[in-house]
């Protein structure tokens, strides 16, 4: 959830520029957010406004913050 101007800072940050190419080259990815947008939406993301990916990066952002590892 987009609680605080912080928290919404980073997700414009990141809805600008998520940084595929990075996310890419590292195959382990612990509570990252990009591990749950699918290829679907990863080649249209530059057609989504930018509201609208925020939104999906806060759902996923909470999907990644729950998730328990060994």
């Amino acid at each position: 959830m987009i609680d605080d101007e912080k928290t919404l800072s980073r997700f414009i940050e990141d809805a600008k520029n998520p940084d595929w190419e990075s996310f890419d080259k590292h195959w382990k990815h612990i509570h990252d957010w990009r591990t749950y947008i699918t290829s679907e939406v990863r080649d249209m993301w530059e057609l989504i406004p930018l509201i609208g990916r925020c939104a999906i990066i806060s759902c996923c952002e909470e999907v990644a913050s729950n998730e328990v590892w060994d």
